[in-house]
């Protein structure tokens, strides 16, 4: 009866704990938070961690101050949940995380790149009030929530993005040494050009801001959630609807160099038809302000007004 009752109380816990998300940790950069500060929140995407906002944090860090947050877990040695976490879950966790770090009302401006640019336009749609104005940076917003508008050169992101999304799958159904091989591969060799958005000319080691020894398997399960979790699984109502803000300021920069874009020609419209928005293009690939730093970080400026 004891090893029962032990048991019991076990399998509670362990499902209380499973119901418990993991807390991000921020990094914070500039000036000490008061009243009078203004404020900057980063959401950075697949695979980068802080140092990705370096040209960023050295241009504003004498006007903000800064907060910097990752995809869940890509500041971290492993992914904490096993198989990732849904897109619910992610922004729950960034929520968490703005609140602890700048209590449940102060307002801030927001800068997003890749996948932060999801958590951070579901956010805005959400907590809209606490938005000043979104930097965006190569990706972008569906105008209306139906998202029937396809990208530029669509095509070219389903390759990269099913592959990423099966490296996460083999490295825990078969063998993350595998998965980390096989992905490795990809981001070295040729097959990274010849199948993913960027074109040729792009190289990981030259145009990402994060070593490559850094980027590992687990990282893709953003990849994984999409695909395995929503699209082939037939749950398209599950995709995380939001919606480019119609009462804000947005900035949206983006690179020329890919033969696949993250934006929609109405996206790209409406920016440059909205009175306070403002629309560039820059002659780099994905990672805008790692490429361009110094002319992305003058845009930003008259863009914020500092």
């Amino acid at each position: 009866h004891h090893l029962i009752s032990s048991s019991r109380r076990f399998s509670k816990m362990t499902l209380a704990e499973a119901l418990v998300l993991p807390t991000l940790a921020p990094k914070t950069y500039g000036k000490p938070l008061s009243s009078a500060t203004r404020v900057m929140v980063m959401l950075a995407g697949w695979p980068d961690t802080h140092d990705m906002w370096t040209p960023v944090i050295q241009k504003f860090e004498d006007s903000f101050h800064m907060i910097s947050i990752t995809t869940p877990d890509y500041d971290q040695t492993e992914l904490r949940k096993a198989w990732g976490y849904s897109f619910h879950e992610a922004l729950q966790m960034i929520e968490a995380c703005i609140d602890a770090a700048l209590g449940p009302e102060r307002s801030f401006d927001l800068v997003i790149h890749d996948w932060g640019s999801l958590w951070g336009f579901m956010y805005a749609n959400k907590h809209g009030s606490r938005v000043s104005s979104i930097v965006a940076f190569d990706v972008g917003a569906p105008i209306s929530p139906d998202m029937r508008e396809q990208p530029q050169g669509a095509f070219w992101t389903l390759p990269y993005q099913l592959l990423l999304a099966t490296v996460f799958w083999i490295g825990h159904r078969i063998h993350g040494g595998l998965a980390q091989c096989i992905m490795q591969f990809f981001m070295r060799s040729w097959l990274s050009p010849a199948i993913g958005p960027m074109g040729f000319a792009f190289r990981f080691e030259k145009h990402m801001p994060r070593p490559l020894t850094e980027v590992k398997w687990w990282m893709c399960w953003p990849y994984f959630h999409i695909w395995f979790r929503v699209i082939l699984a037939g749950k398209i109502k599950e995709m995380p609807k939001f919606v480019c803000p119609s009462d804000k300021p947005i900035f949206f920069g983006w690179g020329k160099q890919k033969r696949a874009f993250f934006h929609t020609k109405s996206f790209l419209e409406k920016i440059q038809s909205s009175q306070g928005c403002k629309a560039v293009e820059y002659d780099t690939a994905h990672w805008v302000m790692f490429e361009e730093p110094d002319k992305v970080t003058s845009d930003m400026k008259s863009f914020l007004k500092v």
